[in-house]
């Protein structure tokens, strides 16, 4: 045991000294380093400043959605930058520090995506060669001109950002001169470096941010560069794809400077050609073309296109289908290298709200692509990308259109107040699943969904939950039957912390508060686990503090083929927050009994079923079923289980800071079922979304108020009929320790202490 606790102990400290390396830790915790001899001095230096103090001072500066704004923070970089200083070696292969910016950008408001290097040296080389003011009327001679010419074709060429803000123009009817000079935002900066880096990219968006604008540039400019370069622009329908057509492409191409425009071919209401026509029987430069076509399953592959840049794919119904019929096309093994590499590129992007044409189609291939992109099996080949309502509007705007939606369209006749909600969410998105809200109805309201997860995200560093897994601590004393899959007796659980490297592979639990030691009934389990070895749901477990009323933590998780190893990790969760008993038993646990026969026979295996609650301990309205263990989810039952669900959400919602409650909750919906006109509660998506964090936060609190004879109290303070006294007693080894023990009052004991609080008050 004494090895156990010592390799775990080593483990996180030096979990410890890595935060401390990135300036996540406090003083007591930096102290506690010292102390271990892992640095020679207690007190942070401005590199290891406490990362809540950063947090603060970047809170307090203004979001600007320019990648031009702060121009000395190229200064960093050197002057001439290549292409190879900012490409990256593989785009199919990824770098742990492009995945974090990925990551940053789609799971979190884009004003808190991270840095990257290589994008921040793309940025630089386009604000450097603009700073270059010449045109070609400043050139006198051929010569020079061609030269200057060369330069300018090979840099538009190299970088989009610099082709876009130096000859990019858009039609803005109302301008008085009817267009505006491009100038690209930060996003629209990403946009043209992951397709400067030959990225596959599907996108999500709210409405107006210029993603449409901005691949219209792109694929201007790839025909102005390019010979032989053929284009396809998909969208849900001819006339919607012809309109985007002449506005973001063919207008842009008119107002470009005359040396740059090739001679145009043909320019017909769906192709744009571009060739100087040398002569019969040869082809001229540079031979491109862009064709507007309807969808239709071979659109993608359908004469070999080099690029595929497909609109608004909500309303695209058989996208799933193109994408599998083009997929064989998009792929070569490269003949200089030997990989695995990409050969065409396809870019697809919509926005949320109005989807009923697609079907789902676009929310199915979203969460396709991102759960590929989460479990790292990048050979996809596309790179999810998600831009929320930040990139258009400010704080005060964003909340001026929120009270519109919210209020001011109520008055109107035949406005669905909920509905108008839904669509500002849609429109605005904050997180990609806004993007995909409907119109049923959501267990709580939006203002508490989106405050949660807002609360969640701006949480400092410290107290962000950390995600770990459990190592039992076994009595080695008294092995378990060879069946067993554990080989010693339990007796306790170590919480193991992980670097943001080993969370995806060995995470199971969120942590948000530690168990504090010296309290009584403080701590109180639900579950809700799996019947299955294989399937979409996960198990999942948590803790709630009845003295804080929040959540302390979140076992969720799932691995195939291996239920007992889920089995196990939570039941060492109950274990590691059983803070009263000497000899641990975990924590009083309520249990869905309809699945949850698995387990409860895997607690009573392991010697601890008497902390599994009993049907007929719980609230009556939840009271039945056919189980002796654990609550039934069926009939009335259900309906009490949401009851429960809505008030402890409702209750309690701001001291719960793990946000995987709020996600939940924002594809929790209610449905009534046309034909039986019976009604439900549940995810939308059953094969996409998940409810089980929801459950179990529920069956934690349900476990609470079945046991509410048993009072919460601090061990050495009142505690109504009872008092604690420490005894005696020889552990496993045989050393005398002092335990608490809880015994009953007898009456003149109870009135000792009243009088005795009365002379306190």
């Amino acid at each position: 045991m004494a090895q156990e606790i010592g390799a775990s102990k080593k483990r996180y400290l030096e979990y410890l000294y890595k935060q401390y390396e990135k300036g996540l830790l406090n003083l007591q915790q930096i102290e506690l380093l010292r102390r271990e001899g892992y640095i020679k001095d207690g007190v942070p230096d401005e590199h290891h400043t406490p990362s809540q103090l950063i947090l603060k001072k970047k809170s307090a500066e203004r979001w600007v959605n320019d990648p031009f704004h702060n121009p000395s923070q190229f200064a960093v970089f050197k002057d001439h930058i290549q292409k190879d200083d900012w490409l990256p070696e593989s785009n199919i292969y990824h770098k742990q520090d492009f995945i974090d910016w990925i990551n940053s950008i789609v799971f979190f408001p884009f004003p808190q995506k991270t840095r990257y290097s290589k994008f921040e040296r793309y940025k630089a080389q386009a604000y450097n060669w603009l700073q270059d003011k010449d045109t070609i009327v400043d050139y006198r001679t051929d010569d020079a001109k061609r030269e200057f010419v060369s330069r300018e074709l090979n840099r538009i060429k190299e970088n989009t950002l610099y082709f876009a803000n130096k000859y990019g123009e858009l039609k803005e009817g109302d301008m008085i001169s009817g267009s505006l000079a491009y100038r690209a935002k930060e996003h629209h900066a990403v946009i043209f470096y992951l397709f400067d880096c030959r990225y596959n990219v599907i996108g999500g968006k709210g409405r107006q941010i210029g993603f449409t604008s901005a691949m219209g540039i792109v694929a201007l400019k790839m025909l102005l560069v390019n010979n032989n370069y053929y284009i396809k622009f998909i969208a849900e329908d001819r006339d919607t794809t012809e309109e985007i057509f002449n506005d973001k492409i063919k207008y842009p191409f008119g107002a470009l400077t005359r040396w740059l425009q090739p001679p145009v071919r043909s320019d017909s209401g769906t192709r744009f050609w571009l060739s100087d026509k040398p002569g019969k029987g040869k082809k001229g430069y540079p031979d491109s073309r862009i064709d507007v076509v309807a969808p239709k399953k071979t659109a993608i592959n359908g004469g070999s296109p080099q690029l595929v840049l497909i609109d608004e794919i909500g309303n695209i119904g058989i996208l799933g289908a193109m994408l599998n019929e083009g997929r064989p096309t998009m792929f070569w093994n490269d003949p200089i290298t030997g990989k695995f590499a990409l050969r065409r590129q396809v870019w697809m992007w919509g926005t949320g709200g109005e989807m009923d044409k697609g079907k789902g189609s676009y929310e199915k291939e979203w969460y396709k692509i991102l759960g590929l992109w989460d479990a790292k099996q990048f050979e996809s080949g596309f790179v999810p990308l998600f831009f929320s309502w930040h990139t258009r509007l400010s704080k005060e705007e964003y909340e001026k259109e929120k009270a519109w939606y919210y209020g001011a369209r109520a008055v109107e006749k035949d406005i669905d107040l909920e509905a108008s909600k839904v669509q500002f969410h849609q429109h605005y998105p904050t997180t990609f699943k806004d993007m995909f809200l409907t119109g049923t109805s959501t267990l709580v309201s939006r203002n508490i969904i989106e405050g949660g997860l807002d609360r969640c995200r701006s949480v400092g560093p410290r107290m962000r939950p950390v995600v770990g897994y459990f190592e039992p601590v076994y009595d080695y004393s008294d092995p378990m039957p060879p069946e067993s899959d554990v080989p010693y007796r339990i007796v306790d659980a170590l919480f193991v912390p992980l670097d943001e490297d080993d969370i995806k592979e060995k995470g199971t639990t969120m942590i948000f508060q530690k168990p504090e030691k010296g309290w009584v009934n403080r701590y109180w389990q639900g579950t809700d686990p799996i019947a299955t070895e294989t399937g979409h749901s996960k198990q999942s477990s948590t803790i709630w503090d009845d003295e804080l009323k929040t959540v302390s933590a979140l076992m969720n998780f799932r691995k195939s083929h291996a239920h007992k190893y889920v089995f196990l990790q939570t039941l060492c969760l109950g274990l590691y927050y059983d803070v009263e008993n000497p000899v641990k038993a975990g924590v009083k646990e309520l249990v869905e009994a309809n699945i949850g026969t698995n387990y409860c026979d895997y607690k009573e295996a392991k010697g601890f079923l008497n902390s599994l609650i009993f049907t007929a301990q719980l609230p009556a309205k939840v009271t039945g079923g056919t189980r002796e263990i654990g609550i039934d989810n069926k009939g009335l039952r259900a309906d009490g289980i949401i009851e429960y669900m809505t008030e402890v959400i409702r209750n309690y919602h701001q001291n719960i800071y793990i946000s995987v409650y709020f996600d939940q909750l924002t594809t929790f919906a209610y449905e009534m079922n046309p034909k039986t006109g019976k009604e439900s509660w549940g995810a939308i998506n059953k094969v996409l979304h998940y409810d089980d964090a929801l459950y179990s936060l529920t069956y934690a609190y349900i476990a609470r108020l079945a046991c509410s004879h048993m009072p919460t109290y601090r061990i050495g303070t009142s505690s109504g009929t009872a008092k604690i006294r420490y005894e005696l007693v020889r552990d496993s080894e045989y050393n005398l320790i002092r335990v608490p023990v809880r015994k009953q009052k007898n009456m003149r004991e109870n009135e000792e202490e009243q009088n005795f609080r009365s002379v306190q008050s």
